[in-house]
């Protein structure tokens, strides 16, 4: 978030009988916040994206992200110098990163993700356009062009990711071979150093530029499109086994292993918690997965992967960045949660990412949603992403055209959650929070409880970190039956919570 620069104060006096514990370690203190609206930033011209830039201020967003087709920005014909800025249409981008600087926000461009024809081989059966083998060279070239171009003034960007989930064969192809053999890690390997290389050559080399941006979830499958999960994918493109040793010399020539080095300075995870198809529904930010899939509830994977492969890759110690995420929703998605249970999935899922390690952020995509479909089938009428805090502005199912999700929005603007620690002392209770709002004068939330059928009783007045953030444990007696009221002093925006067991 873009707040405050105030740091936790001190403990105060407490009240009603309680003796409040040490703060747990701030694993997230400096997490920041990022979103991504493709369509009203920069698809729809002007008008929209200075409103969504707006918004996005208003709300103490970091980090506003881009996807830039590289297939969208080029000629249709291949360019006598495709490292030349000139060769390319960046006039939406411009726009993006125009609105994004004036408003003190950082752009991020991820470039990539679907191959002009001139780039891309057209031998991968089934694949669509600017997926199969992009060129390395070429891509390397478009890198530099695109580094060049974003330098300096007003234009100036210093945040990239190089590729979009790899792992799925809807924006990389082939996934494997005729055989099962995993191929797309060591051809994404190869494009990121590539990717890489031309931001470098560009005078871009300091900047963060993330790798990875993987999907979260793999599949059960081994033909030639099936999706790796993304703990496979990041051993196989370190050329490493399940269990950490190195492939033979067979299997590394069967899946043309590289040795590029990765210099990189974090890793993008998209970690969904369930697959944002018609008729699969939501899972809760803790829903459990299989053992190489990485969902928010198993960062703790991730970063031991990565931890046990930097060496081979090139890395050092990665921090692990959430570049996408959210939940769909009922209005309007008939098969997803409704508005109060998606509102406390972003709770619980801003905690988790807050105090779990090495985690710099976390994403909300989008900010409206897609308009649903009017086909006569129900299930491709959601296959859109329902995942937005505020409803399409068109379309069926919408109680709001273009308005605030009730309790959704809230959650986002405020995340609040409570739990009981189940092996600590009976009675303590955690209460984390976050303020998401342009900075102000004051930083401070208050902290209420109360028992059924009794009044609110103030437990503390919290000082906001500064990224706008607190985590405060209490001792309370009838922890379980308790309410607890969060009032932000700056937004006057209140929250209730009740305590779950974690």
């Amino acid at each position: 978030m873009r707040l405050r620069t105030t740091s936790i104060a001190g403990i105060t006096a407490v009240v009603i009988a309680m003796l409040a514990a040490a703060a747990p370690a701030l694993a997230g203190r400096d997490q920041v916040s990022i979103i991504q609206a493709d369509r009203e930033t920069f698809q729809q011209g002007p008008g929209p994206s200075a409103s969504a830039f707006n918004e996005f201020s208003a709300l103490g967003v970091d980090i506003v992200k881009a996807q830039v087709m590289w297939r969208d920005v080029a000629p249709a014909g291949r360019p006598a110098d495709p490292s030349s800025p000139a060769a390319y249409d960046w006039s939406r981008f411009d726009m993006f990163v125009r609105n994004a600087r004036r408003r003190g926000l950082r752009p991020y461009l991820s470039l990539g993700g679907r191959a002009p024809d001139w780039a891309s081989k057209s031998t991968c059966r089934g694949a669509r356009p600017g997926t199969c083998r992009p060129s390395n060279t070429l891509f390397r070239q478009f890198a530099l062009a695109a580094g060049r171009h974003y330098t300096g003034g007003e234009l100036h960007v210093d945040m990239w990711s190089l590729w979009n989930e790899p792992n799925l064969a809807f924006w990389l192809n082939p996934q494997r071979s005729r055989r099962g053999v995993p191929l797309a890690p060591s051809i994404y390997r190869r494009l990121y150093a590539a990717g890489r290389k031309g931001l470098s050559q560009s005078g871009h080399g300091g900047d963060r530029i993330l790798l990875g941006e993987l999907a979260p979830l793999g599949s059960r499958q081994r033909g030639i499109g099936a999706k790796l999960a993304p703990l496979a994918f990041i051993r196989e493109m370190a050329c490493v086994k399940r269990n950490f040793r190195p492939l033979s010399r067979r299997q590394r020539r069967a899946r043309r292993c590289s040795r590029a080095k990765l210099r990189t300075n974090g890793f993008a995870i998209h970690p969904y918690t369930a697959r944002l198809t018609p008729s699969r529904g939501n899972k809760g930010p803790r829903a459990r997965a299989r053992p190489d899939d990485a969902t928010l509830r198993y960062l703790g994977r991730l970063r031991r992967t990565l931890d046990k492969v930097r060496k081979r890759l090139g890395t050092r110690k990665l921090g692990i960045w959430i570049t996408e995420f959210g939940f769909q929703s009922k209005p309007p998605d008939e098969f997803s949660s409704s508005l109060a249970t998606v509102a406390r999935y972003l709770d619980e899922s801003e905690y988790i990412a807050y105090t779990s390690a090495r985690v710099k952020s976390i994403d909300q995509y989008t900010l409206f949603d897609d308009p649903v479909g009017t086909t006569p089938s129900v299930f491709r009428n959601f296959e859109g992403f329902q995942l937005g805090l505020r409803f399409a502005t068109s379309g069926p199912f919408v109680p709001d055209f273009g308005g605030r999700k009730p309790k959704v929005y809230d959650a986002y603007r405020m995340p609040v959650f409570a739990k009981i620690k189940k092996r600590n002392a009976r009675g303590r209770v955690e209460v984390f929070a976050g303020v998401r709002a342009k900075r102000l004068a004051s930083s401070f939330v208050t902290i209420d409880t109360a028992l059924p059928g009794q009044p609110f009783r103030r437990l503390r007045t919290v000082r906001l970190n500064r990224r706008g953030y607190f985590r405060k444990s209490f001792r309370l007696s009838g922890a379980t039956q308790r309410t607890f009221r969060v009032t932000s002093t700056e937004t006057g925006q209140v929250r209730l919570k009740r305590a779950v067991r974690r």
